[in-house]
């Protein structure tokens, strides 16, 4: 399928306007390529005003990486229902039920995926974003960040827990330590190239623990740039796939 320079056209999307939840489609980059009326009434954003933007975009730039890794997981696993805290455009928050559906075309080949939500009435917690990351972590995804600056890093519980590190905060050596020492020049050359290019870290390496036992992760993550373009911070998400690999 391709998609139309204007989805909201296309028959089978028009029938997601006479719904009463939220609906969006997005293609496999992740681009919002529909956004009905329910959705304009939940979150405030207008369709034009999301339609061929990333989806990710309407999230706080610290989760946004995560949520792309998660919505690539939602593929392979064909589906995705949770509780999570949203945010409105408006930056308040709310708790939703949400459901990712993939969507295929006549051949079967993935084309995107569709999104629903609907608000539920409780009150969202003081940061929303620990109910992303705990929703995160069920996955088995942790999220981390790189200041570049001062080589700072800030690892969430899950990746903690992956890395079996005692606490969530570190440095760029401390990662690079954890890091087999087999891999570590390459894993060190494709984030030194991606910081360089500002582009996407995607690397699955092998880590020692300091404990000393060994797991393979795969790390996903993109470079956060200033207004001139300068590169500030990696954000990125990490998980175990020590059972993948073996």
């Amino acid at each position: 399928m391709a998609w139309s320079p204007n989805p909201q056209a296309i028959p089978q999307f028009q029938a997601l306007d006479a719904i009463r939840e939220a609906a969006a489609v997005t293609d496999p980059e992740g681009i919002v390529r529909y956004w009905n009326a329910a959705a304009t009434a939940l979150f405030g954003w207008r369709s034009d005003e999301r339609i061929g933007r990333p989806l990710a975009e309407r999230f706080p730039t610290s989760v946004r990486p995560a949520l792309r890794e998660h919505l690539h997981r939602i593929t392979a696993t064909g589906a995705w229902d949770g509780e999570f805290e949203d945010w409105r455009k408006d930056e308040t928050r709310l708790v939703v039920a949400a459901r990712v559906r993939p969507l295929r075309d006549e051949a079967g080949g993935w084309i995107g995926n569709l999104h629903l939500a609907r608000e539920l009435q409780r009150a969202p917690r003081p940061d929303g974003a620990e109910d992303i990351e705990s929703v995160l972590a069920i996955a088995r995804v942790g999220l981390w960040s790189l200041d570049l600056a001062d080589g700072s890093v800030e690892w969430s519980p899950e990746s903690c827990r992956v890395l079996g590190v005692a606490g969530p905060h570190g440095t760029l050596a401390s990662w690079q330590q954890l890091v087999h020492a087999d891999d570590r020049a390459v894993t060190i050359a494709k984030l030194e190239s991606t910081i360089r290019e500002r582009g996407a870290f995607r690397c699955e390496c092998r880590i020692r623990r300091p404990d000393g036992s060994e797991r393979w992760i795969a790390n996903f993550a993109r470079v956060e740039c200033a207004v001139g373009g300068e590169p500030t911070r990696v954000v990125g998400t990490l998980q175990d796939i020590t059972e993948r690999v073996a």
